[in-house]
């Protein structure tokens, strides 16, 4: 986990560098509008925030999972404790 934040992380670095030093114009007259770059940085963040979202979802219901099946192991090792 921690290796894929590293990696996320400089990536990210990578690519705000990059947007800085690239030539982007407002697609607006001046004055009005956004800057292209933070269009572009908002939509990454949103997207990434999109997947943290999802992978935690996804971990987290792993675990639910894991502790039910883990409960049924044990009842199937002892036949007396299974619940009514």
């Amino acid at each position: 986990m921690k290796t894929l934040l590293c990696l996320l992380l400089s990536t990210g670095l990578a690519l705000a560098e990059e947007w800085k030093s690239a030539d982007l114009r407002p697609m607006m007259g001046p004055g009005e509008g956004f800057q292209s770059t933070t269009l572009v940085t908002a939509g990454y963040a949103f997207i990434w925030l999109l997947v943290l979202a999802f992978v935690t979802s996804v971990w987290l219901r792993s675990r639910r999972i894991d502790r039910e099946l883990r409960a049924l192991e044990e009842s199937i090792a002892d036949p007396s404790r299974v619940e009514r």
